[in-house]
């Protein structure tokens, strides 16, 4: 039994000094080389296919931002007209009203938009405020010049409309 382990291991040995000398000839080593190169190719590969998945990702999400980008660009324009609109309807009433003067030096009539939409919650309904606040005096002074109106036109004069005087709005 000792002689069949002593005889295999000299095998092994014959056999692993075999497969060094097939290793180290040169056609081998060219082999080895060829073989390295291909698994080197195939990470390669993999590694060009992942980056080509990402730009495309990229280039998808870009796709979406530009077109978002412009949904937004045309939402502020619209915005803007539609401020315009509205600003040149209140300037209309302000000038029938009387009341030109408050309403263009108000935040509200003479920011552009850009400054309007960076205005502080705040200042923005203090702006509103104002204007409400003038818009309301006016009122009140118009109404009490339709009753001293209508009170004259019947021939009667109360002593409220003969004593009382109206106040100017600001502006």
């Amino acid at each position: 039994m000792r002689i069949a382990h002593d005889e295999a291991e000299a095998a092994l040995a014959a056999s692993r000094t075999r497969l060094e000398q097939l290793q180290s000839d040169p056609a081998m080593q060219d082999a080895n080389r060829l073989e390295q190169a291909d698994r080197d190719a195939k990470a390669r590969q993999n590694e060009a296919e992942r980056a080509q998945r990402t730009r495309d990702e990229a280039q998808t999400k870009f796709k979406r931002e530009v077109e978002a980008t412009r949904e937004r660009s045309q939402r502020a324009a619209q915005a803007e007209q539609a401020l315009a609109e509205a600003r040149g309807i209140a300037q209309d009433c302000a000038e029938r009203s009387g009341i030109t003067d408050v309403y263009a030096s108000n935040p509200l009539a003479a920011l552009d938009a850009a400054a309007l939409t960076a205005l502080q919650p705040l200042a923005f309904d203090t702006a509103r405020n104002d204007l409400r606040h003038v818009v309301a005096t006016r009122r009140e002074q118009i109404a009490l010049m339709q009753r001293r109106c209508r009170s004259r036109r019947s021939g009667r004069t109360s002593p409220l409309a003969s004593t009382a005087s109206p106040r100017r709005a600001p502006g």
